[in-house]
């Protein structure tokens, strides 16, 4: 199983809402501030990821304000 991982906290929110799963986070640099998200790697998500970065990405806001929440979780361990 291939891993995509990234430590942008708005596009791990994209995906999340995008009902794909965190599969691990990992902490990095000074003071293991850097949290790095990783999710298995498949067409479907890195299709996600283009819309996204193209502006063509369309679903629910409710669902993308409640995975900000789940990333804030994730980043403070709540």
């Amino acid at each position: 199983m291939a891993d995509y991982n990234t430590t942008d906290f708005y596009a791990t929110a994209v995906l999340i809402a995008m009902k794909f799963e965190v599969k691990e986070v990992t902490t990095e640099g000074t003071g293991n501030k850097i949290k790095r998200f990783h999710f298995e790697d498949t067409p479907a998500l890195r299709e996600t990821l283009m819309k996204y970065m193209n502006g063509t990405l369309t679903g629910s806001l409710r669902e993308f304000r409640n995975a900000i929440d789940s990333v804030k979780d994730l980043v403070h361990g709540g």
